[in-house]
C-alpha cells in the first residue's frame, strides 16, 4: 500500500473532527492531524507539511475562504478542500476564485459523504504529486535512422512503456514495429507528419513538438510529450532524427479534472435563479451570470467595465452597500431596486462579500441579486390584511358603543317623561339606533367573510342597487344613471356607498334626491354621489373623513375612505353648501373599466 496521505482537518465542530479522522484513517489511507480554529492551523502548518488541507467555512475569528488565502500567500499551492454546510452559490464561486481545489458540501449520510471527501482528497493529493514529478521526470531518448527507417531506443524509454529489453528482445526494431507497439492508432498520423516535417525541414534548428497518447505494454494508454529535431549531414540532408518523450499522463489527468471541476461549477453558474455578480474594488463590474439577460433584459457584455450602479435605480444606496460590504466585509438582504433594461423597476435582495487576492488583499466585491417583486406582493398583502382588521376593530369598538350609549340615553329620557308622544319618539329612535347595531353586527360578519380577502373587480351599478334597497322606506328618490363601469376595489365596497346613503338620509335635512353618476376625467374615472339636501360646510369638507367626528358615530366617512384607499382610490366632498353634498370618488386609470357583458 502506498504511504498514508497526511491531511490536515480544520473545523470547529470537535464531533465532526472526531467522525473524519475516524473513518479517512480507516478507510481513506489518510494519517488526519484534527484542529478547531484556522489561526491555530496556520501557526501548524509553520512546522508541519501536509499532503492536503480540509476545512469548514464557517468558523470563528476566521473562515474557511479567509484561511485559504492565507494558505495560498505563505504555504503555496497545498491541495485545499472546502468541506462546509453552506451551500450558497457565491460561496461555491468565491471559493474557486480564491484557489480551492474542490469544494464539497457537507448533509446526507455520513459514510458517503467522508467517502466523497477521501475520494476528493486522494484526487488532490495525486494531482499535486504528479506536478511535483513532471518536474523531475527523466526523458526518454530515442533515435530515428531515415536510411534504414530503424529506431533506436534505451532502457528508460522502456521503462516509460512500462516494459523492458527482455520483453522487446532489441534496442532497435523497424518504423512498423515501433508504431504497432508503442503508438496509439488514432496518433499515429500526426507523429508521421511531424517526422516527415522534420526530415524535409531546411531550417537546422527546427524543433517539433506534440502532445500524443502511447500504448504500455500492461496494456494501459498513457500520455507523453515528444520532441523532435532533425540531424543533417554536410549536405544538408536528414539522416537522424532525435527524439525525447516524457510521460504526461498524470498531467493530463489532472487536467481532466480540472476541466470536469470546471464544468461542474459552469454549469451551476450558468444555471443560477439569481443574478450573480463581481466587481474590482473600483465599483466596476467584472463578471455577470447569464441570468442577467433573464431578469433585466440586459446581455452581461453591454454591462461588463460599466459602474455596478448601472443595475441599482438610486445610487446612494448602491454606495451605501458597496462602503458596508468594504467596512463589514459583507452584506445579507440588502434591498435596493434594479433598473432594467427597458426602464422598469423591480425590487431586489441583495447578498455581497469582499473577494481577495491570492496575497490577501481584497480585489472587489462578489455577490447576488434576487428579484423578490413576489415577496413584496406577498407583504403588501399582509399590510391590507392588517389594515382590514384595524378597520374592523374601528367599527366593532367605536361604532357600536356609541350606539350603545345613544339607546342607554333614549331609555333615560323615556323613564323621566310622562308624555306618551315622546315616549313614541324615544322608542322610534331606539328603534332605529338597534338597527344601526345590527347593521353594525352584519358588517363585521360580512368583513370576516370577505374583508381578509384581496380586492377584486365589482360593478358600481349592481353595487349601488344592491344599496338603495336598504332605504325603501326612506322618502328620497334615487337616480343612477347606466353607465356599467367596473372597478378594483376591496369586497367592503357595498359598504362604501351604504355610508354615504345613510349619511345623506340621516343629515340631509330636506332632501329629497340622491344620484349616482359616472364621468372620465383624462383616464380618471369619477364616481359622483349627489343630494339636494343642505350639504357640508365650507370648513367641514375634510373634517367629516376624520375618525370621531361626526353626529352619529363619527366613523362611517373615516371608514369609507380608509376602505377605498386600500387599492390607492380617493374620495373629496366637493358640493356648495345650501344646495346639497357632492362626494367624488376619484379611480386612478387602470383600476377602472367598462363592465364586461353588458353587467
Amino acid at each position: 500500500m502506498s504511504a498514508a496521505i497526511r491531511v490536515l482537518y480544520v473545523d470547529d465542530e470537535p464531533d465532526l473532527l472526531d467522525i473524519g479522522k475516524l473513518f479517512l484513517e480507516e478507510f481513506g489511507n489518510c494519517s488526519v492531524a484534527t484542529i478547531d480554529s484556522a489561526t491555530a492551523a496556520l501557526a501548524l502548518l509553520k512546522t508541519e507539511p501536509f499532503d492536503a488541507i480540509v476545512s469548514d467555512y464557517q468558523m470563528p475569528g476566521m473562515d474557511g475562504i479567509q484561511f485559504l488565502v492565507e494558505v495560498r500567500t505563505h504555504f503555496g499551492p497545498v491541495p485545499f478542500i472546502l468541506f462546509t454546510g453552506r451551500g450558497r452559490e457565491e460561496v461555491v464561486i468565491q471559493a474557486i476564485n480564491s484557489g480551492a481545489d474542490f469544494y464539497l458540501q457537507k448533509g446526507g449520510e455520513a459514510g458517503s459523504q467522508f467517502a466523497e471527501l477521501a475520494h476528493k482528497i486522494r484526487q488532490a493529493a495525486s494531482r499535486k504529486m504528479a506536478e511535483v514529478a513532471l518536474n523531475v521526470a527523466r526523458l526518454a531518448y530515442w533515435e530515428y535512422d531515415v536510411q534504414t527507417d530503424q529506431f533506436t531506443l534505451n532502457d528508460t524509454y522502456f521503462a516509460l512503456h512500462r516494459t523492458t529489453l527482455a520483453r522487446v528482445g532489441s534496442y532497435t526494431m523497424s518504423a512498423a514495429m515501433f508504431a504497432q507497439r508503442f503508438v496509439y492508432c488514432d496518433d499515429a498520423a500526426q507523429i508521421g507528419i511531424q517526422i516527415d516535417q522534420a526530415v524535409q525541414t531546411t531550417d537546422a534548428g527546427y524543433t517539433g513538438v506534440i502532445e500524443v497518447r502511447s500504448i504500455r505494454d500492461d496494456g494501459t494508454i498513457g500520455w507523453v510529450t515528444v520532441r523532435l529535431r532533425p540531424e543533417k549531414d554536410s549536405q544538408g540532408r536528414t539522416n537522424k532524427i532525435i527524439g525525447s518523450s516524457q510521460d504526461i499522463t498524470e498531467r493530463k489527468l489532472a487536467e481532466e479534472a480540472i476541466l470536469e471541476s470546471e464544468t461542474k461549477y459552469r454549469h451551476i453558474f450558468e444555471s443560477f435563479e439569481d443574478l450573480y455578480f463581481q466587481t474590482d474594488m473600483n465599483g466596476l463590474i467584472t463578471v455577470l451570470s447569464p441570468s442577467l439577460h433573464r431578469l433585466t433584459g440586459w446581455v452581461p457584455t453591454e454591462l461588463n467595465g460599466k459602474p455596478v450602479t448601472t443595475l441599482c435605480i438610486d445610487q446612494g444606496e448602491k454606495t451605501d452597500f458597496q462602503d458596508e460590504v468594504n467596512k463589514c466585509g459583507s452584506v445579507r438582504d440588502y434591498e435596493l431596486l434594479l433598473l432594467k433594461r427597458n426602464g422598469a423597476e423591480a425590487p431586489a435582495s441583495l447578498a455581497a462579500t469582499l473577494i481577495f487576492n491570492s496575497d490577501g488583499t481584497p480585489a472587489g466585491i462578489a455577490g447576488s441579486l434576487r428579484d423578490i417583486t413576489d415577496r413584496k406582493k406577498a407583504e403588501d398583502a399582509v399590510m391590507l390584511t392588517r389594515q382590514k382588521l384595524n378597520l374592523m376593530n374601528d367599527i366593532a369598538r367605536n361604532s357600536t358603543l356609541n350606539t350603545i350609549t345613544g339607546i342607554l340615553g333614549c331609555v333615560d329620557m323615556s323613564n323621566a317623561t310622562s308624555s306618551p308622544q315622546e315616549k313614541m319618539e324615544l322608542l322610534k329612535e331606539i328603534r332605529d339606533l338597534t338597527c344601526a347595531i345590527q347593521h353594525q353586527i352584519e358588517f363585521t360578519k360580512g368583513y370576516q367573510e370577505d374583508g381578509v380577502n384581496l380586492p377584486l373587480w365589482q360593478d358600481i351599478n349592481s353595487v349601488i342597487e344592491k344599496v338603495v334597497k336598504n332605504f325603501d322606506q326612506a322618502p328620497v328618490q334615487f337616480k343612477v344613471l347606466p353607465v356599467k363601469t367596473e372597478i378594483y376595489a376591496a369586497p367592503l365596497l357595498e359598504n362604501v356607498f351604504y355610508n354615504l346613503v345613510d349619511n345623506a338620509v340621516r343629515y340631509g335635512g330636506r332632501i329629497s334626491t340622491v344620484s349616482f353618476s359616472v364621468e372620465d376625467r383624462e383616464g380618471e374615472a369619477v364616481i359622483v354621489c349627489n343630494d339636494d339636501g343642505v350639504g357640508v360646510p365650507a370648513g367641514e369638507k375634510e373634517l367629516i373623513f376624520e375618525h370621531g367626528y361626526g353626529k352619529n358615530t363619527g366613523v362611517s366617512l373615516f371608514l369609507t375612505r380608509e376602505i377605498l384607499k386600500i387599492t390607492g382610490i380617493s374620495i373629496h366632498e366637493t358640493g356648495e353648501p345650501g344646495k346639497g353634498a357632492r362626494f367624488e370618488i376619484r379611480v386612478p386609470n387602470g383600476i377602472w373599466r367598462t363592465a364586461r357583458n353588458g353587467a
